[in-house]
C-alpha cells in the first residue's frame, strides 16, 4: 500500500497536491483545506481542532489525532508514545507530520511519499498557507523535527517501510530524496 502524506511546508505546491488525487493521501493541519480530496486529516494540537474542527467535519475524510480535546470534537484518538523508538503502534514525536507518517504505517502502507515535509522556513515562509494566529505554533522548532525523523527513519526501515521525501526544497536528508514523478511510477 501506497500512502502520500503532505505537510504544511512551504514548497508544496498546487501542482504537488493535484498530483496525489486517486492515492490514499494524509493532509496535515491546514493542508487539509488545500487537500479536500485527501482520506485522512491528522492534526495533534488541541487548539488546531478547537478553531478549525468544524470546518474539517464538513469535509469527506475521516479525522485523525492522538489529542484527547479533539477525540470530544468528533476525531479518532489514537495511541501516542514517548517512547524513543517507533514500533508501528501509535504516534511519536512532537510534529503533526511526523504523526502523520507514523500513522501511515499503522495503516499499513510500506511505501509513504512526502510532500511538504520542508522542516525548514523556504524563501522567509513557515507554511505554504498562511500562518496560524497568534497564541498557535508556526513552525518555530524544525531542527527538533530533523532529529525526530531520524529516529523515525530508522524505526521504518526496520518495519520494511520505505519512506520517500519528494518534497521540492527541504532540509531533512534522513528519507530517500526523489523527484515527485520518480516517486509516483510505480502507485
Amino acid at each position: 500500500m501506497v500512502v502520500v502524506v503532505l505537510a504544511s511546508g512551504p514548497s508544496l505546491t498546487a501542482e504537488d497536491i493535484e498530483r496525489t488525487k486517486g492515492l490514499t493521501t494524509i493532509a496535515v493541519n491546514q493542508t487539509i483545506f488545500s487537500a479536500p480530496h485527501a482520506d485522512y486529516c491528522y492534526a495533534y494540537d488541541d487548539k488546531w481542532w478547537v478553531e478549525y474542527g468544524d470546518e474539517v467535519k464538513k469535509l469527506q475524510c475521516n479525522r485523525i489525532t492522538c489529542s484527547i480535546k479533539a477525540h470530544t470534537l468528533g476525531a479518532v484518538r489514537i495511541p501516542k508514545t514517548s517512547a524513543k523508538q517507533f514500533d508501528g503502534t501509535s504516534v511519536m514525536g512532537t510534529s503533526s507530520g511526523h504523526h502523520g507518517i507514523c500513522y501511515a504505517i499503522m495503516l499499513g502502507a510500506k511505501k509513504i511519499i512526502l510532500l511538504g515535509f520542508d522542516c525548514q522556513h523556504t524563501d522567509g515562509k513557515r507554511h505554504h498557507h498562511a500562518d496560524y494566529p497568534k497564541g498557535f505554533g508556526n513552525a518555530d522548532r524544525p531542527d527538533r523535527w530533523i532529529k525526530e525523523h531520524e529516529i523515525l527513519a530508522e524505526s521504518a526501515k526496520k518495519l520494511g517501510v520505505k519512506i520517500i521525501n519528494s518534497t521540492r526544497q527541504t532540509a531533512l536528508t534522513c528519507y530517500e530524496q526523489m523527484p515527485l514523478d520518480e516517486a509516483l511510477n510505480d502507485c
